[in-house]
């Protein structure tokens, strides 16, 4: 599938100096994988109901809404990877090397390596439960499958 259609865009761009500040913020180093997403789209909702299905899970099926926007300069306190960020770190220690991306039905994180840019499931009852979902955010998004009108009227 094509970016454009599956993400809607938030309608703000971010620039470099916008990537620069939530480095510092946040004292890390977002992959190149992150960054070109950020810089060309800043997240976005989903333009139809998705969802992730694990090939190596014959259960692993997740329903994914919008991917969040590393900011929002209209609204500071909406869903965002900035907002999220200290709630997420306070989860787990080992949190520290990835960032949000999205969540999940049940409020599990999607989030990204801070390594590599790989895109994990991370369970937010159970922190050492990670489930690799794509080698970087662009694969993940590609990954995706729409529901059928037939699973929407569930």
């Amino acid at each position: 599938m094509v970016m454009n259609e599956i993400v809607k865009e938030l309608g703000f761009k971010l620039s470099n100096s916008d990537i620069e500040l939530f480095e510092s913020k946040f004292c890390l180093k977002l992959p190149e994988t992150i960054v070109d997403f950020y810089l060309k789209w800043n997240g976005g909702e989903l333009k139809n109901k998705f969802k992730y299905i694990d090939p190596d899970s014959s259960s692993g099926v997740y329903p994914i809404f919008t991917i969040m926007p590393l900011k929002n300069p209209i609204d500071p306190d909406s869903d965002s990877v900035s907002s999220n960020m200290r709630l997420f770190r306070s989860i787990d220690e080992s949190y520290m090397d990835y960032i949000p991306i999205t969540f999940d039905l049940f409020d599990n994180y999607i989030a990204a390596s801070l390594k590599d840019g790989k895109i994990y499931w991370m369970d937010h009852e159970e922190p050492d439960n990670l489930i690799l979902f794509a080698d970087n955010i662009f694969s993940f998004i590609d990954s995706l499958v729409k529901e059928s009108p037939e699973e929407l009227d569930q």
